[in-house]
This record gives C-alpha cells, sequence and structure tokens, in this order.
C-alpha cells in the first residue's frame, strides 16, 4: 500500500494523476524521508477509520446471528454454561476490518464512488518539467488556501524540514486551528500492530480449543485459566498508557522546539529550493498584512518566527484526532 510515497521521484504520468479543482478537501503534509508504509497506515486512520469500524460491526453482527441460529458450528469452551461457543467474530472481525481499512475505498471506487480530494506534492506539482514546477511551487499558496483542510503525517522529522513547517505555518495564516488534523504515524503502526497482536491471541485460543486433547494439562490451563485473559488485557493497557504518555512528552519537546525556532535553522533536502521557499514566505507575510509590502526578506523570515513560535504550539496542543484519548483523560 502506499505505493506513491515509496520515493519523491515522479514523472508525467503521476503528474496526470492530479487534475483542476476550485476546491480541495485536504492538503497533505507529510516528509518524504518517512517510510511510505507509516504515511499509508496514518492516512488510512484518518479516512478510514470511521466506516470500517462501521462496516466490520455490521458484519460481525450477522455472524453472530450466524453462529446463535446455527449456520456456523461451535466449539469447546467451558466459560460458557453451555460448554460450547461461537468463535466466528473472533476469527473474521480482524481480517474483515484490515480489509476494509486498507482496500475498502478502492473496492467503493469500481463502483464510482469518488473519495476526498487532496493535494500531494508529488501528483499536483510537475516533477519532469522544472517551468511547470516552478510556477507550481510559487502558487504553493494558493494550493493552501483552497484546502479545507491539512492532514499532517508527524514524524520527530517534521518540525526540522522547511517545507513541512513552511506549509503547516503558512495554513494556520490562512484556516484556523481546527481545520488542523494532526497524526502522528507512530500512532497508526502502534494501532495496527496492537490490533494483530489481540488477533493472533484469540487466534491461538480458538486452535487451542479445537484442537488440543483435554489431558495437555498446560495447555488446557492457558486455553480455559481467566488469569491468561486478564494478563493479556493488563498488558496492552499499560501499553496504550505508555503511547500515550510518549506522545505527551513528545509534545512537550515539540514547544521547547518551537519556542526557539528560526526558519534559517531548518534543513533543506535541496538547498537551491531555500530562495523559493524564502520568496514564498515573504509573498504570504506581505499577503496577510503581517509586514509591509515594501519590507524586505529578512524583515518577512523574522515575522515568520515569531508567527511560527506563536501559534503552532497551539494547534498541537489543541489538534483534532482521528481516533486517539487525550492523555489527560487516560490517566
Amino acid at each position: 500500500g502506499g505505493a506513491i510515497f515509496a520515493s519523491s521521484a515522479g514523472s508525467d504520468d503521476t503528474y496526470m494523476l492530479s487534475k483542476r479543482m476550485r476546491q480541495i478537501e485536504a492538503f497533505i503534509s507529510h516528509n518524504w524521508s518517512v517510510p511510505r508504509y507509516k504515511k499509508f497506515l496514518g492516512l488510512c486512520l484518518v479516512y478510514n477509520f470511521k466506516f470500517t469500524v462501521a462496516i466490520a460491526f455490521v458484519l460481525t453482527v450477522l455472524v453472530s446471528i450466524g453462529t446463535a441460529s446455527g449456520a456456523f458450528p461451535l466449539i469447546h469452551d467451558r466459560t460458557e454454561p453451555t460448554g460450547h461457543g461461537g468463535f466466528g467474530c473472533k476469527l473474521l472481525f480482524v481480517p474483515i476490518f484490515f480489509g476494509v481499512f486498507f482496500f475498502g475505498r478502492t473496492f467503493f471506487g469500481y463502483f464510482g464512488h469518488r473519495g476526498p480530494t487532496v493535494f500531494l506534492d508529488k501528483v499536483c506539482i510537475h516533477q519532469v518539467d522544472m517551468e511547470v514546477q516552478r510556477r507550481g511551487i510559487r502558487k504553493l499558496g494558493a494550493f493552501l488556501n483552497s484546502s479545507e483542510r491539512m492532514v499532517v503525517l508527524y514524524s520527530d522529522v517534521y518540525l526540522q524540514k522547511l517545507w513541512t513547517v513552511y506549509e503547516m505555518a503558512s495554513f494556520l495564516t490562512l484556516h484556523p486551528v481546527s481545520d488542523v488534523t494532526i497524526l502522528p504515524v507512530f500512532q497508526a503502526v502502534v494501532f495496527s500492530s496492537g490490533l494483530c497482536v489481540c488477533y493472533i491471541y484469540n487466534l491461538s485460543v480458538v486452535v487451542l480449543r479445537m484442537f488440543v486433547d483435554n489431558r495437555v494439562v498446560v495447555l488446557r490451563m492457558f486455553v480455559d485459566n481467566r488469569f491468561v485473559m486478564y494478563a493479556f488485557t493488563l498488558s496492552a493497557t499499560m501499553w496504550f498508557a505508555y503511547v500515550v504518555r510518549m506522545w505527551a512528552r513528545d509534545k512537550e519537546a515539540i514547544n521547547m522546539r518551537l519556542s526557539n525556532f528560526t526558519v534559517k535553522n531548518c534543513l533543506c533536502f535541496n538547498e537551491s529550493d531555500r530562495p523559493v521557499v524564502y520568496h514564498n514566505i515573504s509573498a504570504l507575510m506581505m499577503a496577510s498584512k503581517v509586514v509591509p509590502k515594501d519590507a524586505d526578506e529578512e524583515v518577512a523570515l523574522s515575522a515568520f518566527d515569531t508567527l511560527v513560535r506563536r501559534d503552532l504550539p497551539s494547534a498541537f496542543v489543541s489538534v483534532h484526532r482521528p481516533c486517539a484519548f487525550t492523555y489527560t483523560q487516560l490517566v
């Protein structure tokens, strides 16, 4: 998944994936140094989570009804009053969830369902024709202004890169902070891997209950002992708390980094892009009337530094996340 994120190198074919739009539903802000699978999982969590849960829930309810009506077989289960229990939901929920999570939009696309329109730099800015590319970069502010919201695929390098800091700060100049969705890519990885671990646990229990002889005492204890389930649940809860605590610490580090922010310290993969970004920053500061129209570049960059220190910390504090609890809610 996420083949378009494999590398930053584009072609005429990738540019042909874009089309003219009056309004863009989301501006995707990311770093090319982040592995593509992390960004793919992050976008799936942002765009596919809600309808995936709904579809998986409906299908598992149908499986439950089928089990209750006798359409699906039962397995030995000492925890049930009858000594037998169903296993369809345990076996099918996670595969159904991931199937819809990863491939649902592709499937619905065959029936004419259009996904959200987004701006992705590799597709919407020509990567081969340098003149077209230059014009596209010069108009980046127009793309930001025409976007209804920004989706930030956050990683440790995000606030260290010139392009992404410029994109986010510029968007916040034009839009309220409520229009920004920040998804730390590690959260998407933790969510997906955690779901896989839970599924493996449930699958192993089902398999052991189906095929392990009662005389194998150790395995029967693993299958039927509720202590194992409680220990697993406690471990999962502690891991989740650790992840949320880690994100809280990351936000504190973000605030410290932003408090000392200066655009000249940002990294740029291609240093030839730096004058272009500086020009865009100057134009933005003048267009938004932060500095006079006759201000020089140094004044505009200084004003941009002030804007970043003032506005970006609040974006990370009050950010809307598609699927998460805040640290204070958890503890």
